[in-house]
């Protein structure tokens, strides 16, 4: 399995609107990544720990949809399904999804 690469935080949950702020700290996070959000130990079912995974489909920046955001952007990511990542969740990219390039390090490929 691919254990992806730490690229931000998250710093706010929005449950009406069912999205997350994030704060990316190296990296980039572009429409149609998988992302990871950890948070403890899931694992050994931790009081607090959180592990999920969804698709960045829908990004903004200050309420503009934008296709990517890079390190030291702060965003806001939908998630549509499944529990909502906590805050101070750790996001991993782990697959750049079809508008990777694959001159970026953090690009996993097919």
């Amino acid at each position: 399995m691919n254990n992806g690469v730490t690229i931000g935080r998250v710093t706010h949950v929005f449950t009406d609107r069912r999205c997350v702020a994030i704060v990316v700290k190296q990296g980039q996070i572009k429409q149609g990544d998988l992302l990871r959000y950890l948070k403890g130990d899931a694992d050994k079912d931790m009081p607090g720990s959180h592990d999920s995974q969804h698709m960045a489909d829908s990004i903004e920046i200050d309420k503009k949809t934008v296709t990517m955001v890079e390190a030291g952007q702060e965003c806001a990511i939908q998630i549509s399904v499944g529990e909502l990542p906590p805050n101070n969740a750790e996001v991993i990219l782990l697959d750049r999804g079809k508008v990777g390039e694959e001159s970026s390090p953090y690009f996993v490929g097919s």
